[in-house]
């Protein structure tokens, strides 16, 4: 999923697969002044059972209450967009 300015998932957005050999979840949001990913609505589930989550941009909201991200024997990638020197986890 790709947007130019807020990759927003609400409560209750589920992403998964049970498939046995995974997908691939990518985020990214392109604006680099503006982009963000946003999950702090809650209840995000993000599960590529194996695959990789793959999150770009230059501030994220992760926290949200009762957020699952998770890929058992898979890979958590978090990177900023642009070349800034680090990355807002804490706010959208």
């Amino acid at each position: 999923m790709n947007a130019a300015s807020v990759v927003y998932l609400g409560a209750g957005t589920n992403i998964s697969t049970t498939s046995s050999s995974g997908m691939n979840i990518n985020l990214q949001a392109y604006l680099a002044t503006t982009g963000s990913i946003n999950l702090s609505a809650g209840t995000v589930t993000l599960n590529a059972s194996g695959g990789a989550i793959n999150l770009t941009a230059d501030s994220m909201s992760l926290s949200g209450t009762g957020n699952v991200i998770q890929s058992t024997n898979g890979y958590l990638n978090i990177a900023t967009y642009s070349n800034t020197p680090g990355i807002s986890l804490g706010t959208a």
